[in-house]
């Protein structure tokens, strides 16, 4: 019994002409597997059984292969391979085996077949085990792109470019006629030539293809999927092809001429490439990522050409050549990148040894002649320079390593936190991955014309931005119902001669998004003081790990001009055009990507529109040609969006990121980045002297008015000191700052005022201008620094001729002299000694010093001050009350005896008696029959009123006594609210309204009297409103009847105009509704009550009502 045994085999999937010419194997590995050793008898069946030896090894394998068609044509050449011995279970594994098609036979299938790949094996004659797989075998011209081998599908499309065709020549022969009548010269050399000459030759076999009057052919339905491609010479001889055959064509014929053709392959098209200069070419033969290609045409490095262009047109144009050139970029490069499927550069394609397949012609004796490609010689040089290595070989054929780069050492960890905190390197940030949004609005651009647009803005011209389905002033040959069905050209002179681009969205969509990025700016710009809004300038598409991501590389910021649309873009002159900064650092960081020569962009050169501005196309092609060296999968696309972008933190990151050792010499920066929770110690803490003379001078030296703590501020910045000056609002924070901005810039120092808010540097410029020193400021602020302002500024600081105003100053000198002798008469007045020999400050102190003890109450008014001269009373003093000095002594009788004999002259007891004796005794018996009537009257009185009435003193005090035990008097309750803080509060509240009262009425009484807010408003208000909506014929009668109990109460010879009449009904409502408000608010606060609920305060009753109640 033979032991049991598997076979497995892998196979391409299909197999056409062009493998079997290159000898590309069609199986990719065989793998033979041995069963078991045997066990038990012999087989009993009549086929004899392979010879096995006693352990069960199969000796002598032979291992066989055929391709065979369904009419049983083998079309492989013979092929076997033999084993000596194979033990139990051991595998045998064939990788590539040399399995070959045979040209031949597979030259001869003219439609595509299905056939059989059987792989055996045998022992000493007997088979062992065979496999059998299905496969496809394509028609000897066709090509299709497999799904299985897609790498391999394109390469072996560069069989089927066959420049050893012999309807080659002759083509070639009319391209040179062509050219020597464009030219005056018909040479097809292409070494040692600049580019135009080749964009000459290839021109030239355009318009020899054009004039062989060839037309273009779908494929026939019956070829499938997949294409079968003409040869050179039936497309001539048939006048017809599809866009594969003219391509085809074309590039065998630059072929034939030495220059390399590239075919490329989009979604059920393909068009034609070609490289201008014979050095350069693609990393591979064949490729699936498009972007390097994309990014050599953006650089000029490649043409390419939409060969279907090419056939035969009614009235082909004069420039068809520049057209089919323009239309490939303008359909898909720019237009859909996405169709793009794959790139085959033929050229490499021949270094990999995939050559063209034979050509065949028959003579005129009726023999088929085959004619074979013959690869010219390649050197290793050319080799090594088409792979785009691009390194310099050294002696022993090894190239040189380059010096590792100084490592920079790693920033401290809050130096880390402030960069993070200033950049934002995530895919969050939109300038890395900018996702369409409510916040952008592409526009249609044509291709290639970013420089164009960039120019206009650079040039100050305002550029319309239209709506796609808006195309006034379009010039078209044929109706077209929006932007998108405009032909490229049309796109082109709309932008360059008439300054107007479309938007990528209808009008109403248009018009909303307009709406969007105008508050978004208006917004940002109130809150950073930046304006973010911008015109984006190309687009990379790139990919990080399995994301595919745009970003724009290009970032003008602009503003929006126009109510109604159409609306115009023009530039921002506070920023100029700058790079994405946020991607070129992403790109480094992540892929070590550097684009040399954009440290400073480059510039357009005098002469030419946009003179001075961002030369955007070399910006582009530069950064192309790095993603082209550094073999990057990324495309450089050129489109245009406004966009709500943030860009200006990365400056602030660049900037802190290249300089951070530097800034952390400043010892406060090194204090907040390397030791924040120390205390700071000053290097420059020399004392500094606050005396009173010292700051005295600092306040006679500043422009404004200081204090003593603001003008200590001041002498600290002034001795170089480093503080934090902290104070709530109202402080006097701004006046400081000013007052150090002016006392350094007198010092000749140069000061940079940063602030967290635009306000803050407003209320600081504002003061600085007062003082005289705004030429002097430069103000950096992004709103209002744009470079003409910035040049006119220093302009007018450098030619300012500071002139002193001595009279000014003298008079503020005058003043201060003035003030300064009012503060010493009051010094004095307090020192001086009265009637007593104390003055005010030598009484307190003796009170001070005497401490607590028994006091007599004594108005003020019965102690005089000595005048001198002496006059008896003071000018403006009332008179002397003797009668109130007789009571302050009677009451202080007691108390002063206790002191004893005192220094003092203010008082003292009689050592005489008085001349009337009797008046005096008279004099007593009447007032103590007084204070009898007195006593006996309080006796019936309750405890608190005799209280209260023994601490009259006087008549009047005995009167508001008696006032307050009325019934007209305020309750005591009601005093005791009074003096609260509440209660003050309240009263301080309801007089800020009564003044926003005042400042609401003023346009209303300029015209009506105060009773206008007594008449009732709301039949009026609705009547006026009534009438302002009603038809414009007699509106304004009906107006003036609708307001007539509100004019009854206009002021003489006030004018009132109709047409106001509305806004004004909506005041005096506003101004009744306040002043009823207060009214009701005044009656209601305690003690208050006085007040009428209903008073018009407005009025003068009303408001001396409220004045006499407070």
């Amino acid at each position: 019994m033979a032991p049991l045994t598997h076979l497995e085999v892998v196979t391409a999937p299909l197999v056409n002409h062009a493998m079997a010419h290159n000898g590309i194997r069609l199986v990719r590995q065989i793998t033979f597997v041995a069963g078991p050793a045997p066990v038990g008898p012999a087989s009993s069946t009549g086929r004899a059984a392979p010879d096995v030896s006693a352990d069960g090894a199969i000796p002598d394998i032979v291992f066989t292969a055929r391709l065979v068609d369904a009419h049983g044509t083998v079309l492989t050449r013979p092929w076997q391979h033999h084993v000596d011995r194979i033990d139990p279970g051991g595998r045998v594994r064939l990788d590539n085996p040399d399995i070959t098609l045979d040209p031949a036979a597979i030259a001869g299938v003219d439609e595509e077949t299905g056939a059989d790949l059987i792989i055996e094996a045998s022992s000493a004659g007997q088979p062992l085990v065979a496999s059998t797989t299905p496969m496809r075998v394509l028609a000897a011209r066709q090509w299709l792109v497999d799904p299985d081998a897609p790498l391999l599908s394109l390469e072996l499309l560069a069989a089927f470019v066959q420049p050893n065709h012999p309807a080659v020549g002759p083509l070639v022969a009319r391209a040179a006629a062509y050219l020597e009548a464009e030219t005056t010269s018909g040479s097809l050399a292409v070494d040692h030539v600049l580019p135009g000459r080749i964009d000459a030759i290839v021109e030239a076999v355009c318009a020899a293809v054009h004039e062989s009057g060839v037309y273009y052919a779908q494929p026939p339905a019956s070829w499938g999927y997949g294409q079968k491609v003409r040869t050179p010479g039936d497309v001539l001889e048939q006048k017809v092809g599809t866009c594969l055959d003219t391509t085809v064509l074309i590039a065998s014929a630059l072929e034939h001429l030495g220059i390399h053709p590239v075919l490329w392959i989009v979604r059920g098209h393909s068009f034609l490439g070609y490289w201008r200069t014979p050095d350069t070419g693609l990393p591979d033969a064949a490729s699936l990522q498009c972007a390097q290609a994309v990014n050599a045409v953006g650089l000029g490095l490649m043409g390419v050409v939409e060969t279907t262009m090419l056939t035969q047109e009614r009235h082909p144009p004069r420039d068809l050549f520049r057209r089919a050139s323009q239309a490939p970029l303008d359909t898909y490069l720019h237009g859909d990148p996405a169709a793009l499927v794959g790139v085959v550069d033929v050229y490499l394609a021949r270094l990999m040894r995939v050559f063209p397949m034979p050509a065949r012609r028959t003579r005129e004796d009726g023999v088929v002649e085959v004619i074979e490609y013959r690869p010219p010689a390649v050197s290793p040089e050319s080799v090594a320079t088409q792979g785009g290595s691009g390194a310099e070989p050294v002696e022993g054929g090894i190239q040189a390593a380059a010096a590792p780069p100084l490592r920079r050492p790693e920033a401290p960890p809050r130096v880390q936190a402030w960069k993070n905190s200033l950049l934002d390197l995530t895919l969050r940030n939109r300038l890395l991955n900018s996702a369409r949004g409510v916040t952008q609005l592409p526009l249609l651009m044509p291709g290639e014309h970013l420089g164009t647009l960039a120019d206009l803005l650079a040039a100050g011209t305002p550029v319309v931005v239209r709506a796609a389905d808006d195309l006034s002033g379009a010039v078209l040959a044929q109706e077209v119902r929006d932007a998108y069905g405009l032909p490229a050209d049309v796109l082109r002179t709309m932008l360059r001669d008439k300054a107007t681009v479309y938007a990528a969205a209808d009008g109403e969509t248009h018009r909303l998004l307009v709406a969007r990025l105008r508050y978004r700016a208006r917004t940002g710009l109130q809150e950073t003081g930046a304006n973010p809004l911008a015109l984006t300038l190309g687009r990379l598409d790139w990919r990080l790990g399995d994301r595919e991501l745009t970003a724009p590389l290009l970032l003008a910021p602009v503003e929006l001009k126009g109510i109604v649309q159409p609306y115009k873009i023009v530039p921002d002159e506070t920023a100029g055009l700058t790079l994405n900064l946020s991607l070129m650092e992403k790109l480094r960081i992540e892929f070590g990507f550097v684009v040399p020569g954009l440290d400073e962009l480059p510039v357009r050169p005098a002469g030419v529109r946009g003179e001075g501005g961002v030369d955007v196309d070399e910006v582009v092609r530069r950064l192309r040609q790095a993603l082209l060296d550094a073999g990057l999968p990324f495309t450089v696309e050129t489109e245009a969006r406004l966009a709500i972008v943030g860009f200006t933190g990365y400056l602030l990151w660049r900037d802190l990121d290249e300089h951070w050792e530097r800034f952390l010499r400043q010892p406060v920066a090194r204090h907040l980045a390397l030791t924040p929770t120390d205390r700071f110690t000053d290097p420059a803490a020399a004392e500094v002297d606050t005396s009173l003379t010292t700051l005295d001078s600092v306040v006679a030296d500043v422009p404004i008015p200081a204090d003593g703590s603001q003008a200590e501020a001041i002498a600290y910045a002034r001795g170089g000191r480093t503080f934090v000056l902290e104070g709530p609002p109202g402080t006097g924070k701004s006046q400081t700052i000013t007052n150090i901005l002016a006392d350094q810039v007198a010092r000749g120092r140069r000061v940079l005022f940063v602030a967290e808010k635009g306000a803050a540097l407003d209320v600081v410029r504002r003061r600085l201008a007062e003082v005289g020193l705004a030429p002097f400021a430069l103000d950096l602020h992004d709103e209002h620094a744009t470079p003409a302002q910035v040049r006119e500024r220093l302009r007018l600081a450098i030619a300012h001729l500071p002139r002193p105003d001595q009279a000014g100053f003298q008079a503020a000198a005058t003043d201060v002299s003035s003030c300064a002798a009012t503060l010493a008469a009051y010094a004095a007045r307090l020192h001086c000694p009265g009637g007593a020999g104390l003055s005010a400050f030598s009484a307190h102190a003796q009170l001070l010093a005497l401490g607590p003890g028994p006091t007599a109450p004594v108005a003020p008014y019965s102690v005089r001050v000595r005048s001198d001269p002496p006059t008896g009373y003071d000018i403006g003093d009332p008179p002397l009350e003797i009668d109130a000095c007789r009571r302050a002594v009677t009451a202080a009788t007691g108390p002063l005896a206790g002191l004893g004999k005192a220094g003092f002259d203010a008082w003292g007891f009689a050592t005489a008696m008085p001349i009337d004796v009797v008046g005096l005794f008279s004099l007593l018996e009447d007032t103590d029959l007084a204070v009898t009537e007195l006593d006996r009257r309080m006796a019936g009185c309750a405890e608190p009123i005799r209280a209260a009435l023994a601490t009259a003193i006087s008549a009047a005090d005995l009167e508001r006594i008696g006032w307050l035990l009325t019934n007209d008097s305020v309750p005591p309750a009601v005093l005791d609210e009074t003096q609260s803080r509440r209660w003050r509060e309240a009263r301080s509240e309801l007089e800020s309204r009564q003044a926003h009262l005042d400042t609401l009425a003023t346009p209303v009484l300029a015209v009506l009297t105060p009773e206008a807010v007594t008449v009732p408003l709301e039949p009026i208000r609705q009547a006026v409103r009534e009438a302002a909506a009603s038809f414009f014929i007699g509106r304004k009668g009906r107006l003036l009847q609708a307001a007539a109990p509100l004019l009854a109460h206009a002021r003489p010879g006030a004018h009132i105009p109709p047409k106001t009449l509305p806004v004004l009904v909506e005041q005096v409502a506003a101004v009744a509704a306040e002043a009823a408000y207060l009214a009701q608010a005044w009656h209601s606060l305690p003690g208050l009550g006085v007040v009428p609920p209903d008073a018009n305060l407005l009025a003068p009753q009303g408001r001396s009502a409220l004045t006499d109640a407070a």
